[in-house]
């Protein structure tokens, strides 16, 4: 077909294409279906990336509530667990064995490796990079950490294990009112039926053991118990003091360097005023003696070291509940290794104390389910509508 022929077709359909404005139509076409799929290709690329980046990212961050952060954080406790019970039955075998405690000693060489692992490091940092360290907070925990263990130990001497394992179970309650005081936690009805199991299972054992004839030290078991209850509320102020440091300034070693040093003055000062005769019990003992030593400063130690990172990752409470099945460590040995004979009281001591735990430990899941106002206002006044 001729060029003629064909202009004259295109010029009776109407459709006369000018050339110019039909190559500038075709290169802006070509240019935007160029452009377009670049940018859906960009978009395509760059979705991917980020959902694979933030894949990457999350097993290293497992979440606060996952089955895995919370079964490390139970593995964790009962680790912590076993550390208190090595403690407890070392004094225990120091002074039935050798007849002999050692209050201060003790926790002077835990307070001295605690500075020396954690606390020269911690000084030199803070000093080379000029910053602040809370001095007076670390020293209260230091002083009241210090008085806490000093009376722990020293009641060894004057109850039984089995007694000072039940008196501990009174830190939950305490760190709970001491946790509403200063840290402004709410707390539930639950919360206080717990705290009332808790201290009437304690009383009972206290009675008990005011009244009983089963060993040499029944005329001093009453005050042994006094002493392991003033422990105990001891322990729970530096608990709960722990946890507003770490959690406000967020440094694990520091905390444990500056206890360690505050510990170590406190520890010294006491050595060397009221208990110089501690000196003379290292003498003329064989190698159990110096063994059951070891075994308490090491098992302080990582007692110590660990503490923090669990209060840091949940709270002083759950520290508190994780320790309670010390008592059950406890109470296997002191049966098996120093033949303590168990009353029937004693077990409805600890059962009382177990329920007030168990009790602390879920509110909020029946609180979630149970209102508490309907239930007792349906036992005073039933409803009777059908």
């Amino acid at each position: 077909m001729s060029d003629l022929e064909s202009h004259s077709i295109n010029k009776q359909l109407g459709n006369e294409i000018d050339p110019e404005k039909f190559a500038n139509s075709e290169s802006s076409h070509s240019e935007s279906s160029s452009e377009m799929p670049s940018e859906s290709n960009t978009d395509l690329e760059k979705k991917p990336l980020t959902k694979k980046l933030k894949n990457e990212n999350e097993p290293l961050k497992s979440p606060k509530n996952s089955p895995l952060s919370f079964l490390g954080l139970i593995l964790l406790g009962q680790f912590l667990s076993l550390m208190v019970s090595v403690t407890g039955i070392s004094n225990q075998m120091l002074f039935e064995k050798y007849s002999t405690t050692l209050p201060t000693t003790e926790n002077l060489l835990n307070y001295f490796l605690l500075f020396l692992v954690y606390g020269i490091k911690e000084l030199y940092l803070a000093r080379k990079n000029k910053t602040k360290i809370p001095i007076l907070l670390y020293a209260l925990v230091g002083i009241v950490d210090t008085i806490g263990n000093f009376l722990f130990v020293k009641a060894y001497q004057k109850t039984t294990l089995i007694s000072i394992m039940l008196l501990n179970c009174m830190g939950t309650p305490t760190i709970m009112l001491l946790s509403r005081t200063i840290l402004k936690v709410r707390y539930y009805l639950a919360h206080f039926i717990a705290v009332f199991f808790s201290i009437a299972g304690s009383m009972i054992l206290i009675i008990v053991d005011s009244r009983s004839n089963n060993s040499g030290k029944q005329d001093h078991k009453i005050y042994g118990d006094l002493l392991c209850v003033c422990g105990t509320v001891f322990y729970a102020i530096s608990n709960v003091t722990q946890e507003y440091i770490i959690k406000k300034y967020n440094s694990l070693q520091q905390f444990l360097g500056m206890v360690g040093l505050f510990g170590s003055i406190c520890c010294s000062f006491i050595l060397l005023v009221f208990q110089r005769n501690e000196f003379t019990s290292w003498k003329n003992h064989n190698s159990g003696f110096y063994i059951c030593i070891v075994a308490y400063t090491l098992s302080m130690f990582f007692l110590y070291s660990f503490i923090p990172l669990l209060i840091k990752k949940s709270s002083a409470a759950f520290l508190s509940f994780s320790l309670i099945t010390s008592n059950f460590y406890s109470l296997i040995v002191a049966v098996i290794l120093f033949k303590t004979q168990l009353q029937n009281i004693y077990f409805l001591s600890f059962v009382l104390i177990i329920c007030g735990l168990i009790i602390f430990q879920f509110p909020q899941k029946w609180i979630t389910k149970i209102n508490f106002k309907k239930k007792i206002c349906f036992l005073l006044v039933p409803n009777r509508s059908h």
